[in-house]
């Protein structure tokens, strides 16, 4: 049975449950309530099939990598495919893997991940998380450091299953269209932005988003520069998710990859990008 770790500071309070991926398994505002949707703990964790609540980190890169497979410095990679994922790898295994508490104070907590590579990511790397809350609401620091000898491609993003919203509001300069039968976008860029509705939509060059829950309240979300591209994904009837993270989805499968926001971190190189989440007054 894993137990949460609790942190609180103002009106909100989080748990977190390192040993599932490193996820946040609840955010709690005083006044306006649950802000994450909470994490069952009646179920075990399976790594395969995680729950839709919650918020976990996309580490090292996020969304699906077509037919899990690409090339890299003209070498080709295959990964794992996700069982659900129709033959494509999906979110990079950081979330899959147990983390450990490094630091844990009343307002903050640092989580670490050593990966050793594997079938689903073939080259060793850390990963931190530094989450902490204030009075402005949650901030959260994705740290990746290349462990491996060789230059390995790179992202971060973070994916929470925020309560269902009513309305969603953003100043996202570019949209991303992309293929209906496999969630990929497309490579091309567009200049207008589509109305959010009950799909997934991909953008990037955004700065703020405004979200209006179904109990009320109002929530906003910032991130720094890094993480410049946002993926919203409107449940028509259970969640919303509004994810920023640094690359447009399937960046590996398209070419040059650096176009699309991915990196490369040659050995013990890091990257690191933040966000910020809280109640409108």
């Amino acid at each position: 049975m894993s137990y949460p770790v609790i942190i609180s500071a103002d009106a909100y309070q989080l748990s977190v449950l390192p040993e599932w991926g490193g996820r946040i398994s609840s955010l709690h505002h005083g006044t306006a309530g649950d802000l994450l949707v909470p994490i069952s703990l009646e179920q075990p964790f399976q790594p395969d099939t995680w729950p839709k609540a919650g918020a976990y980190p996309l580490i090292p890169y996020h969304g699906r990598i077509r037919g899990a497979q690409f090339y890299w410095q003209a070498e080709p990679v295959h990964l794992l495919p996700h069982p659900d994922g129709s033959g494509h790898s999906l979110h990079g295994p950081a979330h899959k893997r147990p983390w450990q508490i490094v630091e844990h104070t009343a307002d903050s907590l640092q989580l670490h991940c050593s990966y050793a590579a594997d079938v689903d990511w073939p080259w060793d790397f850390e990963a931190t998380q530094c989450i902490s809350l204030s009075s402005q609401g949650l901030r959260v620091t994705l740290i990746l450091r290349n462990t491996s000898l060789k230059p390995m491609p790179a992202g971060l993003g973070w994916h929470p299953y925020l309560i269902k919203a009513n309305r969603i509001e953003h100043d996202a300069r570019r949209h991303w269209p992309y293929h209906k039968q496999d969630l990929l976008p497309t490579g091309m860029v567009e200049a207008e932005t589509p109305p959010v509705s009950g799909c997934t939509t991909f953008l990037s060059d955004w700065q703020k988003v405004q979200i209006q829950l179904t109990t009320g309240s109002t929530v906003h979300l910032s991130a720094d520069s890094l993480l410049d591209h946002l993926v919203i994904h409107d449940d028509p009837a259970t969640y919303t998710c509004i994810e920023p993270v640094s690359h447009v989805a399937g960046a590996l499968s398209l070419a040059p990859n650096s176009m699309f926001g991915l990196r490369q971190l040659g050995a013990n190189q890091t990257l690191s990008g933040s966000l910020q989440i809280g109640v409108d007054p």
